[in-house]
């Protein structure tokens, strides 16, 4: 089924309709010709990969294979975020069944459905806590795996580093660096910003459902392991709303932290930094917008995608009960502040169930001008192609 309004063009496909299990996938990752849907829970932890090919239709059959990483190493389940250094796809670690470190490699030159393709490295085996992890980044040498939690009633600040120049089973390519060295409340962080010549951690949350706003900063010029090489800062000292964001985005010279939970309810503040590498994240200059002002319904987003100068929020929930799947738009030029910043598509009017999306990746291809954000809902998979040319 396909929706067109000012903004875009969606379609909506549910990937069940091929394949029964193929669902509550967590996030998705662009190879540069292949689409991968992260596996999490599909009423257990799972571990099956589905690829897709974006140069042919959504409900093409054809366009889609899929392989369980179970069937190379029996404990490769339960996966939040991934991230592709060129070549090789990693899945990054979260649960099964209990939080774990089993960091998952796919040679993208070699077959997919093989597993020989694929190889594995526990991190646990080097660093106990390197585990429970939400999302990451790839700086262009670096795999940042971005800490979450240990335990259900511990949350991490321990950041896990692999070094994509030196072998996968290498332990002196894995570093790792607990943020407590600087202040023990830097945990609990839901995805990793590249920007300029830093990574940020985007918080979320710590013990006793505690969201918070303690971004924290790794300039990458610097050791990785000096707690000199860090900067934090926390948001909420500049508005009490700025907490509990999931994932972000680096546009231009700024970056943008999309909004979840504030500490009292689903929340559209936006927030925008802006600043370079000389500059202390407190000096930064830290503007808030919220969505709802524009549109009551647009709150409770689960990450963002960015294409240019334009920013697209994933539509989750907005109020841990009623999932929505509300897509908010913000242009970045001009004043995000104003209403002609902003548009919103409904993907449910096309299909009910297209809600509560966890995650998404912008699939460039064929014309440079021609994209794709590629969304992961509750009950379906969908495809959104903004009409920018």
């Amino acid at each position: 089924m396909t929706m067109q309004n000012t903004d875009a063009q969606v379609e909506v496909f549910d990937l069940r309709s091929l394949r029964s299990g193929a669902g509550g996938y967590s996030s998705a990752v662009f190879d540069g010709r292949f689409i991968y849907l992260v596996p999490l829970f599909n009423g257990e932890f799972f571990g099956e990969v589905a690829r897709f090919d974006p140069q042919k239709s959504l409900d093409d059959p054809s366009g889609w294979k899929f392989f369980d990483t179970q069937v190379a190493n029996q404990s490769s389940a339960g996966y939040i975020g991934g991230q592709f250094d060129g070549r090789f796809l990693y899945l990054i670690p979260h649960c099964n069944n209990q939080f774990h470190g089993l960091v998952a490699r796919f040679d993208t030159t070699a077959d997919f459905n093989s597993s020989a393709s694929w190889s594995f490295v526990d991190t646990t085996e080097w660093h106990a806590d390197s585990k429970g992890f939400v999302a990451g980044a790839f700086d262009g040498r670096y795999v940042y795996l971005s800490p979450y939690r240990t335990d259900p009633d511990s949350h991490s600040g321990l950041i896990t580093r692999y070094d994509s120049h030196q072998p996968f089973f290498d332990r002196d390519a894995w570093e790792f660096f607990d943020l407590g060295k600087r202040d023990p409340l830097l945990r609990g962080y839901h995805g990793s910003i590249v920007h300029q010549g830093s990574v940020f951690f985007v918080p979320y949350a710590r013990e006793g459902r505690g969201f918070h706003g303690n971004l924290a900063r790794f300039l990458r010029t610097e050791k990785f392991t000096d707690p000199g090489s860090w900067d934090s800062f926390d948001l909420s000292s500049l508005n009490p709303r700025a907490k509990g964001f999931v994932g972000g985005v680096s546009v231009g010279s700024s970056i943008v932290l999309a909004p979840y939970f504030d500490g009292d309810d689903r929340s559209g503040l936006i927030t925008i930094g802006t600043g370079d590498e000389s500059h202390k994240l407190a000096d930064w200059d830290w503007k808030f917008v919220d969505s709802t002002i524009f549109n009551p319904l647009s709150r409770g987003f689960f990450g963002a995608v960015a294409n240019h100068q334009d920013v697209y929020f994933v539509p989750h929930c907005l109020d841990g009960v009623e999932y929505h799947g509300l897509l908010a738009k913000m242009q970045m030029l001009g004043d995000v502040s104003c209403p002609s910043a902003w548009s919103f598509t409904d993907i449910r009017q096309i299909d009910s169930g297209a809600s509560g999306f966890i995650g998404s990746t912008l699939a460039n291809y064929l014309l440079k001008s021609n994209f794709k954000i590629i969304a992961l809902g509750r009950k379906s998979f969908s495809e959104i192609n903004p009409l920018i040319i």
